[in-house]
């Protein structure tokens, strides 16, 4: 294809976008894809919620049906004796346990089993719609899951499309399954013309482990939506703010605990945007501390509007996330965006935003009392330190998390 040409459409896999909230992210990047490619036709496989969020005027969005009937999984059988199925089998070790080998095959089995039905579903789509499967599309999973297998199976039937996916956590990385196994991820990495992990970390894991030569680098970004307005700064207040569901591996009851242990002169307040199942255990933790004299304001569910309005009008002098898993999390890159210092648990690629000039680093197991020390030491830092820290915060932000520049970079990555 001629360097200065362009693909013009593109078939775009998502899980849940435009429907429920799921994929916040996707709501920044839509906007840079609407620009660039005359067609977009969103294919999602959320086909129960209700709630659709806006989409650019030159999109048409499509539900496939993720959900297999039970008479689709008798069909899968079928499988059994199919070439792409055992050339999988063949290449998993052998392992020692019945049921690790049994979890295996079923997991081979079932997800080429809803690779096949995807790709029939997106060729229904390109049908109707009159599309033509030819060197214009640009065909690109979110996830490097059954999806991302579709559209290797579409590449091996249509040569001239460009295939592309992007890897975050879940469905990379093959230690953090029950199986200790996602299938079918050497095939498909042989297949696509290529794959954009949103971490350094992650990939170097996929080419070390496959030895895949086309996998790239391509961040997630965040939009600055609001100026960061001069608020008066209380000298005898500290506010520490944290965004993310209230859910275990979040683990809110660490800073609970951490903030309980704290003794200083000021007045400290926290503030935490998100809900979740555990919201009412963690404030009935609160509840329960004895001298608990710290302001905190749980928000709820809130959009993300009014997360970046508030960082912009108000004091926020430190931002924290002590969760045990994580992948890049882009609700530090916000804060990060809006010069927030930042405490983190050193884990996913979170030490790819966070480091010793713009916050501080924690080992995932961290305790309460290492938590506390460094939200006194941050407590105790006065002036230009401060500020520093606060300039190396955007810094960081503008440098790798701006989504105008990684985004815009992404799409000319995928068009060529």
């Amino acid at each position: 294809m001629a360097e200065n040409s362009k693909r013009s459409t593109l078939i775009f896999l998502t899980s849940d976008f435009p429907f429920g909230r799921n994929e916040p992210f996707i709501e920044n990047e839509i906007g840079f894809l609407s620009k660039s490619f005359d067609n977009i036709v969103i294919c999602s496989l959320n086909d129960y919620s209700s709630e659709c969020r806006q989409t650019p005027e030159n999109s048409k969005i499509y539900r496939i049906n993720a959900g297999l009937a039970w008479v689709d999984k008798i069909l899968a059988l079928r499988l059994l004796f199919t070439k792409r199925l055992w050339n999988e089998l063949f290449q998993l070790p052998l392992g020692n346990k019945i049921t690790l080998l049994k979890g295996r095959f079923g997991t081979a089995l079932f997800s080429l089993r809803n690779a096949l039905f995807r790709k029939s579903e997106i060729l229904k789509i390109l049908n109707k719609n009159k599309i033509l499967i030819n060197q214009n599309l640009v065909f690109y999973s979110y996830w490097f899951d059954d999806s991302a297998i579709a559209l290797a199976l579409l590449k091996i039937q249509f040569p001239a499309i460009r295939a592309v996916s992007r890897t975050h956590r879940w469905e990379l990385y093959t230690e953090q399954t029950k199986f200790n196994y996602l299938p079918f991820r050497r095939f498909t990495l042989d297949q696509l013309d290529r794959v954009f992990s949103i971490s350094e970390d992650g990939k170097n894991y996929l080419r070390g482990k496959y030895g895949a030569k086309n996998v790239f680098v391509s961040r997630l970004g965040t939009l600055k939506k609001y100026k960061r307005l001069k608020t008066q700064i209380d000298d005898q207040l500290f506010v520490l703010v944290s965004c993310s569901q209230i859910i275990e591996r979040k683990r809110l009851d660490l800073i609970v605990d951490a903030l309980a242990s704290i003794t200083t002169d000021k007045r400290i307040k926290w503030i935490h945007f998100g809900d979740g199942p555990l919201m009412s255990a963690v404030k009935e933790q609160v509840q329960l501390k004895e001298n608990w004299n710290i302001d905190v304001i749980f928000k709820g569910s809130v959009s993300n509007q009014t997360v970046h309005e508030y960082y912009s009008k108000n004091q926020v002098d430190l931002f924290i996330n002590v969760s045990d898993n994580e992948g890049v999390p882009v609700s530090i890159m916000e804060a990060l965006s809006y010069k927030i210092p930042v405490i983190a648990t050193n884990v996913g690629a979170t030490a790819e935003l966070v480091n010793e000039s713009n916050g501080f680093l924690l080992s995932r197991d961290c305790t309460t009392e290492e938590i506390a020390l460094k939200i006194s030491d941050y407590m105790k830092l006065r002036g230009l330190s401060i500020s520093q820290m606060q300039e190396k915060a955007f810094e960081t932000w503008n440098n790798d998390f701006n989504a105008d520049n990684n985004y815009n970079k992404f799409i000319h990555d995928i068009q060529s």
